[in-house]
């Protein structure tokens, strides 16, 4: 076949008079022969001699032949995503495998591209909680922890950290404890030795927005692989000092502070003032002397100085 660079041009005048020859058996011009052998209108034979062919015959050859070209070529295409599923096999070997990272702009399609990474995740999944649990949508809150069992199921790890505050929080607690029966694991830290909010699984991290102040809904997810395990450590050490679930919930019956006055006394013993341990908890000021005030009373102390004393003896500074 000819490319559309080589294709020879429509037969002329002097094709037709060559055809002619041929197809009357008279003697044609060489050149013009010549052509008409590269366009099939003329067969050589053996013996120096032509023989014409017929047109329609040759057209529709041409045209099978552009066919069967197209078909071939469709097969091979047909093959390119077969081969494109390699990519996940050399990414998962290569220091960098895509694009860095993205911002996502919402946090429901941050919820859904979570859903789907971790629906796919075959390894690990890790996540850090370090805000108050807010009470969600259970149909929404089941579909997570299903999908984080499936994980299980597959032979992956999964593993939470959370704030305290979780210990209390019924929904939490039903939902945690069914997914440690399941062979999750689960760990409680204080607020202020948990690194930022991020969801790890295998070799993708989804954090919160920290780039664009004004983007306060959105988040990046990223696949930049020195990033994602630089994250990775970083939950690994945060993991090691925490409390397991179980031995939390155990320390915390009976315990006369809650996790919110622990923050506030934690803050407090390391100097700093109430002002400064309010903004750092993002609480208000009344609302750290108005915790204070109720676990003097419930200990039974006048003054600040004495529940300091207490706590700097206290049990409870192993709670989380």
């Amino acid at each position: 076949m000819f490319s559309e660079r080589d294709r020879p041009e429509a037969a002329s005048g002097p094709d037709l008079r060559a055809y002619e020859a041929v197809a009357t058996g008279a003697e044609p011009e060489a050149d013009a022969v010549r052509r008409l052998v590269e366009l099939g209108l003329v067969e050589p034979g053996a013996d120096g001699a032509h023989a014409a062919r017929d047109p329609r015959a040759v057209v529709r050859e041409l045209i099978e032949a552009v066919r069967q070209d197209l078909l071939a070529a469709a097969d091979r295409m047909a093959q390119i995503p077969d081969i494109g599923l390699l990519a996940q096999l050399y990414d998962a070997n290569r220091l960098y495998g895509g694009s860095a990272s993205e911002l996502v702009p919402t946090k429901r399609l941050m919820n859904e591209r979570i859903g789907r990474v971790v629906g796919d995740a075959r390894t690990e999944l890790l996540t850090v909680q370090p805000a108050d649990p807010a009470d969600r949508d259970p149909e929404v809150q089941a579909g997570g922890f299903q999908r984080d069992r499936a994980l299980l199921e597959r032979g992956g790890v999964v593993r939470y950290l959370y704030a305290p505050a979780a210990l209390g929080h019924g929904p939490t607690v039903e939902a945690v404890e069914a997914l440690i029966e399941a062979g999750g694991e689960v760990r409680v830290s204080p607020r202020e030795h948990l690194p930022p909010r991020m969801v790890l699984a295998d070799r993708h991290l989804f954090v919160e927005q920290v780039v664009v102040p004004e983007e306060v809904d959105a988040g990046w997810h990223v696949k930049d692989a020195p990033s994602t395990a630089w994250a990775r450590a970083v939950f690994e050490r945060a993991w090691v000092a925490a409390t397991p679930w179980e031995q939390a919930r155990r320390r915390m019956e009976g315990a006369v502070t809650s996790d919110r006055q622990r923050e506030i006394l934690r803050g407090l013993a390391r100097g700093d003032s109430q002002h400064q341990v309010a903004t750092a908890l993002g609480m208000g000021e009344a609302t750290v002397a108005r915790e204070l005030l109720k676990l003097r009373r419930a200990l039974g102390f006048r003054s600040r100085d004495q529940l300091m004393a207490w706590w700097g003896g206290s049990e409870e500074q192993q709670l989380p």
